[in-house]
């Protein structure tokens, strides 16, 4: 297996609130993808959090059964990159397309112009993909009428809220304000 990441920097610390169910968790152990020590928070509920003047912790609109590992990106990245070696990851070579090589065989072709032979293409290159314009012709991003912005906050800027984050426990929250709603993962300490 080879990883051909497009760019050079060091992916590990990009990303927020990746949410993983536990039966996905397993699998991944059971196949060697991650290791038996991924620091991920067990969340078995969501409580959903409106702002309420009469309570610095909002208002507990209803509680939901939820139960997934939650960690973020970075902590993931490195459990999977851990398990490819070095002389199969090529940081900085962007997949140009896919399709047949010279020899006929199926293949990739990258932006520096090497070609490689491929069992299997599996094209993760994000929103605007050029492996999906070349497989789907055609196909592109539709707007789903929001926005999402995520990001990680430290608790004592939230203005009340670490008492909300201390209320919820085991769970994840989710903030509803005007215009949209927000995740709150609590970093319980283990999982950074």
């Amino acid at each position: 297996m080879d990883v051909y990441e497009r760019t050079r920097s060091n992916l590990a610390e990009r990303g927020q609130g990746i949410a993983l169910p536990p039966f996905l968790v397993r699998e991944l152990i059971a196949r060697g993808y991650i290791g038996e020590d991924f620091p991920a928070q067990e969340n078995r509920e969501r409580i959903w959090l409106v702002p309420d003047q009469r309570c610095a912790t909002g208002r507990e609109l209803w509680r939901q059964p939820s139960s997934v590992l939650t960690c973020n990106w970075g902590l993931l990245w490195r459990q999977l990159r851990a398990r490819i070696p070095d002389s199969c990851y090529h940081a900085g070579q962007e997949v140009a397309e896919t399709g047949d090589i010279p020899d006929g065989a199926a293949g990739i072709s990258t932006e520096e112009g090497l070609l490689r032979r491929a069992d299997l293409v599996v094209g993760a290159d994000g929103y605007r993909s050029r492996l999906r314009r070349q497989v789907v012709p055609g196909a592109a991003p539709r707007y789903a009428g929001y926005a999402l912005w995520r990001g990680g906050v430290p608790v004592r800027l939230l203005g009340g809220l670490e008492q909300a984050l201390d209320m919820i426990g085991q769970a994840y929250g989710t903030a509803v304000f005007p215009g949209g709603a927000g995740p709150l993962l609590p970093d319980h300490g283990d999982c950074s």
